[in-house]
């Protein structure tokens, strides 16, 4: 969602969600949310940020391993 396109705020905010199930557990087996934010100021521009945690299960037993990682993405198009 890019909220430029609502006034003058210069601000985009993107969620993800998604998670695996497993069909002989009967039981959801993966989870990963992510949150973030990006700066739309300028069109050939896109500055942001981007928080997730995953949470998945260490190989095939059932110890559950939980991450949290950051991106930060810089790309500027030369057209």
């Amino acid at each position: 969602m890019d909220l430029k396109e609502l006034g003058s705020i210069p601000l985009g905010i993107g969620l993800n969600a998604s998670a695996a199930y497993s069909v002989g557990d009967q039981e959801f087996r993966r989870y990963v949310y992510g949150v973030g934010l990006f700066y739309t100021g300028r069109k050939e521009l896109t500055l942001g940020l981007e928080l997730t945690l995953r949470r998945a299960p260490l190989g095939t037993h059932d110890v559950f391993v939980k991450s949290y990682y950051a991106l930060i993405s810089l790309r500027y198009s030369f057209n």
